[in-house]
This record gives structure tokens, C-alpha cells and sequence, in this order.
């Protein structure tokens, strides 16, 4: 219990929490040192072996099925009670959330009972409930088995409000469970602790597939992975237990175990951009300070690269004596994991918040920076992912993202590794046909990647082939409504979008299928939006200029708090301090929440041109461009030129569309969209290609030049 001071002893107040499972008020009840009454879903209140004891706790029933003279008269009721002296608590939400715990959207109610009241507001946040047998998880409640015994449950008491608004409140809830989370979590096993306890548990299990035929149980990865480790220790020095060792490898099993190994010394994989020049990776394997890089021999091949003394390969890693292969894999199948974490993987026992990776940032928009993320902020990101995706040990995720991007790292390579389901990996994410039967192959149930890549599969890829998809993930850039209709339309499963960035480890919302429970629908997307901020994880929307707190549906600069947030930038100090305010991040991007909790990105603060002084924004001229060409492939990219008359004028770069731009022009200027956000029809430029960097993000900088380069002729 956190905050229980807040609570007045004596006089009104008002609490309002979260609500994520059956028992939530018995655990807030058995917090408080005086009685509270609690308005209670009327349908739970009127069961006969609940009725007694509601009313001897003199609860208040509501429900959204009573007619509105009687949800009058029960809000009232709880007025009258705060109008006496009493304390009551409220479920803002009105209903329990179905979605893994994400907090959904505040009630009119709340306003009504505090209208011209004085009385304080109590906000509260309920952690470490989702996943107990009284949640929603497993698609019901009740009728499971208990994961663990005691199960720990934070309860957060906040500083009391006056004069506040629902979502002013909400927003408060919202950080108190940010806090809680990290409190929560700080005693939580480290990522390579927790593969091992998944390893040990399911010995047999198949973990990991690619594309090249190699398969893995649980129990050979790890063993596997122990023998690059041993190899890597008698390179490594012993005063550096956390060297960085650089990891040069497609999203492959090779590229499983490599990391694997690094983390089972307690040192710090660094996965590489391939797709850089050799000069741009010697600049950030210089900036990191890494001696060895794991990489193959199949891969500088390809590359087109000779081996140097820095270069390891993973083949060589493995490979060991029979005998030594087979005791090795005895030892780790016989003890037990608590005996493996004290003795052969001490030194992997670290720290939530000892460094876990150093990502090094895409550089669509700048120089790569390295951004430091520790132990927690990935596993608490995973903890997330796994409380509102709900994976079962009989999926299956294709892991095309590669390990260097933070979406690839967390999400297709640690995710399904602690989450234990089985992930098939393929080096290329555009060779459609190879992923296409891959899926097919393996029964793959889930799917992550870029819009650039979906928009591939769409075209090359047929429904059969993607018979047994659950649902799919975009992420990285903005999924435009054309491509996820027509994504839906072909494989008759939901595409749902999430948001994040590198520096938040690196996913902040996501979209869920929506949820009927009897007669509870509760909404887990929308058109356009991205999702509701993961559980822990909390957003707000402020003005750029002072920093106060937005309205609802108001667009604004999006700061993100929780314990996924970065711990800063590789050796550079200042840059962080730029992007950190206190505990909050400043993403640079524009956006709004909706009442509902579901956010919208509008644009990059980077991606506005001032046109005649007021600020226009590409991402929206670019997606309403795309709308009236009815364009699944990426065909265009809006930028910006400097313009003597008006400060810059907007250019469009257009590749592989075969309409009329002619006619183009002119049906855009039928929309509604404003004039002044029209590009001029010349500053319509055709080129062979839009540039992207490997992670399929457009490559902004490259945008750029082209633009100036096609303005200047």
C-alpha cells in the first residue's frame, strides 16, 4: 500500500480507481482504515450470495442498463453520502477491463457527483491484478488456476484533487500506475533469469524456427547458447563483466543464440545495422567501444566484406567437442534453475536496471544516436505486451524485424522467448514468396512489421498461405486506413496498429480487438488511432509552448512516463536532458487523446512547415494524398523546400504510381483539406524509388536531399 496518508481520516471524499478484476474493492476496502461506500455493478450486486453482504457494506447499485430517473438516483445517492461526511468510492471506468488490464475511458458520472462540490478526489491505481483468477484473463473470470501463491498486489493511494476534471483525474490514475509498475517490478528476474526459468519449464518445447531449416527446442537454444557464452568468456577481460559485444546478424536463430550467449555472461549484445556502410558501423562500433563482433561467414559473403580480427563468427562459437557438447547439455538439463542462476549464471543475475542493450537509433531524421535501455525498461515492456496480447503456448509469431531495431529486439526476439511461443525467423522481411510458405509452413497465428512490409505482403502474399493468422501488428510508421481495409479484406483477420519509439523500449500503445463479453462490448481500436498506452505506461498530451496539460481530442506534444522509458544517450548527456522532462519523455511528436484513452498521432514536430505563418503537417497531406490515389504501396513522400514568399513550400516525391498526376492534383484540391496544405502541382517530382532504411521507415534525411536536389534543377 502506497500513499495511504492521502486518505482523510475523517470528512467526504471521493476515490476513484481503476477497475481490473472482481476483487478490486475488497482489496481497496482492506487498505483503508475507515468503511468506504462503493457504487456496484447492479448485476453483481443482486446475486444472491453478494446481496447480503453488499448491503451490510451499504453499497450503492448502478448499471448502465437502468433507466436514467434510476442512474440518477444512484449518483445522487452517492452525492448525498460525500454531502454527509462520508467516503466513496467509484469506478470511473464502469466496467472491469477485458483488454489485459488497460484502463479505459472515464464516465459522465463522475462529473455529475461532484458538481459544485468542495470535496477531495482520491485517485487510485490498482497493480499487479490483471493475470490473478479473478481478471479477465483467459477470456473469462474465474475458473483458473492461480499462477502464483502469495500474488502481489500494489495499491496506490494519489495526492488529493479539488475542481478536477474526468480526465484530468484519469490522467492522475494513469501515472500512479506508471509509478507502480516500476515499484512493482523491481525485484523481478532479469530477461536472461526469466528465459531460464521458461527453458527449464519446457525443456522439449520448439522455440525457435527459420527459414533456413534450423529448429530449436527450448532446452538446445539454451544449451547453445551456454557454449557461446563459455567461448565469449575467455575473450572478454574480467574487470568489464558488462562489455558490449557487437551481434552482426539477420533475425535468425544464429542471431537468437548470439544474443542469448552475450546475456548469459551479464554482458550487453549491441545488435548492428546491417544496412549501413562499413564506414557508419565502425563509427558506432568505435562510439560503444566494442571488441568483438559475433557475426558469420555467410553474412560478410553477402555483405561483401572481409573478416577482420574484430569479427567472431557464431559457427565457431558453437562448435565444441561431443563430450563437452553432451555434459553441457546434461549439466543444464539436470540441475535446477535456481542452482544455474547461483552458480553458472551469476554474473547474468543483474539489476533491473543495469543495461540490457544499446540501440542505436534509425537516423531518419538525424545522426544515430545510442540509447541506453536497461533490464526493466525491456522486460517491462514485454510484462505489457503480454498482459493485453494474451499469447498462448500454440501460437506462433514471424519475426522478420531485424534484432537492430527495437521493435525487432523486444518484440520478435526476448517476447516470444519469455512469452513461450515459438517464433520462425526470415532474413529478408520483403521476400514475400519465402514468408508467405514460411507462415504457411509453420501455422504462423501472429505477425509483426512495418506498413512497408505489409504492403508487400498484401500484394505477393495469398490468404491461404495465411490461413492460421490470429491478427497482425504494424508499427514503426503510420498505418494508413487504405492499406489496413485492404489488408482485412484479404485475410479476414483484424490488423491492428501500435506506436512507439526507440527510447521507450520501444512500444507506448497498441490496438486490441475489440471484446464481447455477453453483453460488455468494450472497443480495443479505432479508425485512425493507434491504441490506448500500454498497461504501466502513461501519456499525456501538452501544449508545446507552456506545458500544460491538454483538453481531450486537443493536439499537442506527447510526453510519455513509465518504466519503459530509456535510461538516456550513449555519452551524451545534454541530448538527454533535451528529451527528458523530469521522469517524462518528449517524444517530438504531435498528438491527441481521445475520452476514450485512444490515442492519435497527427505528426512529427519535425515534419511541420510554417506556409504563410501557420504550421502545416506532412504525415497528414502525405495520408490524404495516398487517400485520393487510392494507394496501397508507399507512392509518396512529402517534404519541404525553403520558399522565398512564404518561409517553405511543400514538395511531393512520387514513385511507382501510374495514374495521372494531372488528375491527381486536382481531385486532391476537391478535398477538404486546406488550401494552403495543397503542394503547388509543379513541386510534384517523380523518382525511381522512396528511400527507406532497412527497418522499412522511410529514410527522411534521403527525402530531403532528393527534394532539394529535383528543387534546385
Amino acid at each position: 500500500m502506497i500513499g495511504r496518508e492521502n486518505v482523510p481520516i475523517h470528512g467526504p471524499a471521493l476515490l476513484v480507481p481503476n477497475h481490473v478484476s472482481m476483487v478490486d474493492p475488497f482489496l481497496i476496502a482492506g487498505s483503508l482504515s475507515r468503511l468506504a461506500r462503493f457504487l456496484m455493478f447492479r448485476d453483481m450486486y443482486d446475486k444472491p450470495f453478494i446481496r447480503p453482504f453488499a448491503k451490510f457494506m451499504k453499497v450503492i447499485p448502478i448499471s448502465e442498463k437502468d433507466s436514467p430517473k434510476e442512474i440518477m438516483k444512484s449518483l445522487l445517492t452517492a452525492r448525498q453520502k460525500l454531502e454527509e461526511g462520508h467516503l466513496v468510492c467509484l469506478f470511473a471506468e464502469g466496467q472491469m477491463s477485458r483488454q489485459g488490464g488497460t484502463m479505459l475511458g472515464f464516465k459522465r458520472g463522475l462529473e455529475i457527483i461532484l458538481k459544485g462540490m468542495d470535496v477531495p478526489v482520491i485517485p487510485v491505481h490498482l497493480e499487479g491484478v490483471w493475470a490473478s483468477i479473478f481478471s479477465f484473463k483467459g477470456g473469462k473470470f474465474l475458473g483458473k488456476w492461480p499462477q502464483k501463491v502469495p500474488y502481489p498486489v500494489t495499491v496506490t493511494f494519489g495526492k488529493p484533487m479539488k475542481n478536477t476534471t474526468s480526465a484530468e483525474l484519469r490522467q492522475a490514475v494513469m501515472d500512479l500506475g506508471s509509478e507502480a509498475f516500476s515499484v512493482h517490478r523491481k525485484k523481478d528476474p532479469t530477461l536472461f533469469e526469466t528465459f531460464l526459468t521458461q527453458a527449464k519449464s519446457f525443456p522439449r518445447q520448439v522455440i525457435v524456427v527459420d527459414s533456413s531449416g534450423k529448429k530449436l527446442s527450448y532446452h538446445e537454444l539454451l544449451t547453445a547458447g551456454v557454449l557461446v557464452g563459455n567461448k565469449l568468456k575467455t575473450m572478454l577481460p574480467d574487470h568489464m563483466p558488462a562489455a558490449p559485444v557487437g551481434v552482426l546478424l539477420p533475425p535468425s536463430v544464429a542471431g537468437v543464440i548470439a544474443n542469448l550467449g552475450i546475456a548469459s555472461l551479464g554482458a550487453v549484445p549491441i545488435n548492428l545495422n546491417y544496412t549501413l556502410s562499413r564506414e557508419g558501423l565502425a563509427q558506432i562500433i568505435d562510439r560503444a567501444k566494442i571488441k568483438y563482433v559475433i557475426t558469420s561467414a555467410k553474412m560478410l559473403e553477402k555483405l561483401g566484406w572481409e573478416k577482420t580480427d574484430s569479427h567472431v563468427f557464431v559457427e565457431s562459437l558453437v562448435a565444441a567437442s561431443a563430450p563437452w557438447k553432451i555434459a553441457t547439455a546434461l549439466l543444464l538439463r539436470l540441475l535446477p534453475a535456481w542452482v544455474l542462476r547461483r552458480t553458472l549464471f551469476k554474473k547474468a543475475s543483474h539489476h533491473m536496471q543495469d543495461l540490457a542493450t544499446i540501440m542505436f537509433t534509425s537516423g531518419s531524421t538525424g545522426v544515430p544516436k545510442g540509447v541506453l535501455l536497461s533490464q526493466g525498461n525491456i522486460l517491462s515492456n514485454i510484462q505489457s505486451l503480454t498482459m493485453i496480447l494474451q499469447m498462448h503456448s500454440q501460437d506462433v509469431l514471424l519475426g522478420v524485424l531485424p534484432f537492430f531495431h527495437s521493435f525487432g529486439f523486444t518484440a520478435t526476439l526476448w517476447f516470444p522467448l519469455l512469452g513461450g511461443f515459438k517464433a520462425v525467423y526470415h532474413h529478408n522481411p520483403l521476400d514475400s514468396k519465402t514468408i508467405g510458405e514460411l507462415c504457411q509452413m509453420e501455422r504462423v497465428t501472429f505477425l509483426m512489421g512495418t506498413p512497408t512490409f505489409i504492403a508487400a505482403y498484401i500484394c505477393r502474399i495469398p490468404p491461404e498461405n495465411l490461413r492460421c493468422l490470429r491478427f497482425a501488428v504494424a508499427g514503426a510508421e503510420k498505418l494508413r486506413p487504405e492499406l489496413a481495409k485492404a489488408f482485412e479484406e484479404k485475410y479476414h483477420v483484424p490488423i491492428l496498429e501500435g506506436y512507439g519509439c526507440t527510447e521507450l523500449s520501444p512500444v507506448v500503445t497498441l490496438s486490441v480487438p475489440d471484446i464481447m463479453d455477453g453483453e460488455v462490448l468494450q472497443v480495443g481500436r479505432k479508425v485512425g488511432k493507434i491504441g490506448r498506452p500500454l498497461p504501466g505506461v502513461s501519456a499525456k498530451i501538452v501544449d508545446p509552448d507552456t506545458g500544460v496539460l491538454n483538453k481531450p481530442g486537443q493536439q499537442g506534444l506527447l510526453l510519455i512516463k513509465g518504466p519503459n522509458v530509456m535510461q538516456g544517450y550513449l555519452g551524451d548527456p545534454e541530448k538527454t536532458r533535451e528529451v527528458m522532462k523530469g521522469d517524462w519523455y518528449v517524444t517530438g511528436d504531435i498528438a491527441s487523446l481521445d475520452e476514450d484513452g485512444f490515442l492519435e498521432i497527427t505528426d512529427r514536430l519535425s515534419r511541420f512547415s510554417k506556409i504563410g505563418g501557420e504550421m502545416v503537417p506532412h504525415i497528414m497531406v502525405e495520408q490524404k494524398i495516398h487517400a485520393v490515389a487510392k494507394s496501397v504501396d508507399r507512392e509518396f513522400a512529402v517534404t519541404s523546400v525553403p520558399d522565398e514568399k512564404r518561409g517553405e513550400a511543400l514538395v511531393v516525391l512520387v514513385a511507382g504510381f501510374t495514374g495521372d498526376l494531372d488528375q491527381l492534383w486536382k481531385d486532391l484540391n476537391s478535398t477538404d483539406i486546406p488550401k494552403l496544405w495543397i503542394p503547388a502541382r509543379d513541386k510534384f517530382f517523380l523518382i525511381d524509388s522512396i528511400p527507406v532504411l532497412g527497418n522499412g521507415k522511410v529514410d527522411m534525411q534521403q527525402v530531403k536531399k532528393l527534394a532539394l536536389d529535383k528543387f534546385r534543377i
